[in-house]
């Protein structure tokens, strides 16, 4: 029985990362597709199973967001309606709309890839106005420790009066990823030093290293 779901809206993106997870940067929003009628078609699909995530991914989604609020809005109607839907984001596009549709449907979680960081104090600050989200950041050659992130993580909640979540991944090298952004053993050495002190950090009540060492998103 089908639990979760994956949504690949398009691969169009309005930024250029060396480790991008797209195999072809160059593919252009796929706009043929009738996001109502393959939503409905979903929803039958979907009839019987007791969904827990659905997962909408890009390129880019907020280049997308009409035509996935548009699914969104058409599966809920068509009655399914999933524990959590996600929308994975690099955050730089967010609208007001897009913050005041996630914030009325509860299921709606935001995941925000920081990347290089850069956000402007707008973005920020709309980011900060959701219900629910996180912020992920990627270990790889050139990040094998999250000490900067740390320093963000205290100085998001000193602007904005809560902690982000945050969530650390590993990078996945694939086609779309160049290689001098894999790990090499002594990246993952330096790591793994990095995580023993944080577990000491966590041992004495360290927020930041509480959270990392939690499996909290």
């Amino acid at each position: 029985m089908t639990k979760y779901v994956n949504l690949l809206i398009g691969s169009a993106c309005n930024m250029k990362c060396g480790y991008c997870l797209q195999t072809n940067e160059k593919s252009p929003a796929d706009h043929k597709a009738d996001p109502v009628e393959f939503a409905h078609k979903l929803a039958d699909y979907l009839k019987g199973s007791r969904i827990e995530r659905i997962a909408y991914w890009g390129g880019e989604p907020m280049l997308y967001w009409e035509r996935i609020k548009a699914l969104h809005g058409t599966l809920k109607n068509e009655g399914t309606r999933p524990e959590q839907s996600t929308v994975t984001t690099n955050g730089r596009s967010l609208t007001d709309d897009y913050v005041e549709y996630a914030n009325a449907n509860p299921d709606i979680f935001t995941v925000v890839s920081w990347h290089d960081g850069n956000f402007t104090d707008e973005q920020l600050s709309r980011i900060f106005r959701l219900k629910e989200f996180s912020i992920s950041l990627l270990i790889h050659h050139y990040q094998t420790d999250m000490w900067g992130a740390r320093d963000l993580f205290y100085s998001l909640q000193e602007k904005y009066g809560r902690y982000p979540k945050v969530a650390v991944h590993f990078l996945r090298a694939n086609d779309g990823c160049r290689s001098d952004y894999y790990m090499t053993r002594e990246d993952v050495d330096a790591f793994c030093k990095y995580l023993e002190t944080v577990i000491e950090m966590a041992r004495i009540g360290d927020p930041w290293a509480a959270w990392q060492c939690s499996a909290r998103r």
